[in-house]
């Protein structure tokens, strides 16, 4: 089922109690999400591959050991077809990958940050829920859609911004890398540094 036809099987009383409860930090702001809410009902969906996948995290991959029930977490992403080894920089860990293993990393699919996703494409993504160790309802799968597609902002517009601002930081770094020029750019590098640190662990995080 695609998000917008889950969407419309719900209603926002129950949508509000179930991110209330998932997301209690986000009460004062929960009259954006309603607004969000709404316009997933009837916007135009925009075709996309992508698919929104949900899992229910309860293990800690670095410590290898259960988390605490207080800290699991959803852990939202996407997923289009498309396998690490066919990404252009799989060449340089293919040695240690064995291909002719279907569990092998490279033969698994990428995961995908969601947060500047189209807000039609969020509409017209097939929702894959994990519910082997967590059952999640209509309305958190919606709570959680809701939380990820505004994380960048509650506009579309604002999103565009933020994507824009993000793609002439990696721009600008790669340039000035490249250039050796780091060091004349050492306020601006500074931030940037730290955005591109920022932007490495949320992909380390990602091909977890």
């Amino acid at each position: 089922m695609k998000l917008q036809e889950l969407a419309n099987l719900c209603t926002w009383e129950d949508v509000s109690m179930s991110f209330t409860k998932l997301y209690a930090e986000e009460k004062e702001n929960l009259i954006g999400y309603e607004h969000i809410f709404y316009k997933m009902l009837d916007i135009k969906p925009k075709e996309t591959k992508m698919r929104l996948c949900i899992d229910w995290m309860i293990y800690d991959d670095i410590l290898k050991e259960p988390l605490e029930p207080k800290d699991h977490w959803a852990h939202v992403y996407g997923r289009d077809g498309v396998l690490n080894k066919d990404q252009d920089d799989f060449k340089y860990i293919s040695d240690n990958s064995n291909l002719d293993d279907p569990n092998d990393f490279g033969n698994q699919e990428i995961t995908w940050a969601l947060e500047f996703l189209k807000w039609g494409e969020w509409a017209d993504m097939e929702v894959k829920a994990d519910n082997s160790n967590h059952t999640f309802s209509n309305e958190d799968i919606i709570s959680h859609a809701l939380y990820e597609m505004t994380f960048m902002g509650f506009t579309e517009d604002k999103i565009k911004d933020q994507k824009d601002e993000l793609d002439k930081s990696k721009d600008d770094y790669e340039k000035w890398k490249a250039e050796g020029t780091l060091d004349d750019h050492y306020t601006t590098f500074k931030s940037v540094d730290e955005l591109m640190k920022s932007i490495d662990e949320m992909e380390d995080e990602e091909d977890e």
